[in-house]
């Protein structure tokens, strides 16, 4: 099963494996792409708005995380596609 709600985090944390550890998405404050499923567990979603995001993460693990944010870069994405 292909889980293609996460492709483009997945694609960066192929590339940048301590980002399977920690809250991260793709995108930004304004809206989020996609979440890996650490952040998945504090409610964020695709399409959220990632300031409301980053304050799930923050006010339900009491601060002690807070949401990586990383910018989409299409590139890999094709690139990881084509592997």
């Amino acid at each position: 099963v292909i889980d293609m709600d996460s492709f483009f985090i997945s694609c960066h944390i192929l590339d940048q494996p301590h980002l399977a550890h920690i809250p991260a998405c793709v995108g930004g404050t304004s809206m989020i792409s996609t979440s890996n499923y650490v952040a998945r567990r504090f409610g964020v979603r695709a399409a959220m708005p990632g300031y409301l995001g980053s304050t799930l993460v923050k006010e339900i693990s009491g601060g002690k995380e807070s949401l990586t944010f990383v910018k989409s870069d299409f590139n890999l994405y094709k690139r990881k596609s084509a592997e």
